[in-house]
């Protein structure tokens, strides 16, 4: 995402979708606290397994932040899943997607 003369791009929340420049992006659902809980970890022990930090690990948690690609990549081999048994659009069923 770019800044035009120092001003960042502002998401826009549009009927269950977000606009940020111009791309569509749709908020993610995730199964992360679930699959922890089942292994007996902690935020703190997976994000040291992920080299990130417990609050980021949180955020995911709580759908305030939907990891980059490479870090779902990672968060997926953590758990030795493919990505979309952890991370699924909000709102959409996958007939939807196809």
């Amino acid at each position: 995402r770019s800044a035009v003369h120092g001003i960042q791009p502002r998401p826009v929340w549009l009927e269950s979708i977000w606009f940020i420049d111009n791309e569509v992006t749709l908020p993610m659902k995730n199964h992360l606290r679930v699959l922890r809980a089942t292994h007996g970890w902690s935020q703190e022990q997976l994000a040291e397994q992920l080299e990130v930090s417990r609050q980021t690990i949180s955020s995911i948690e709580t759908g305030r932040y939907d990891p980059s690609l490479p870090l779902a990549f990672k968060i997926a081999a953590v758990f030795e899943l493919p990505i979309e048994d952890i991370f699924e659009p909000e709102n959409q069923t996958p007939d939807q997607l196809a």
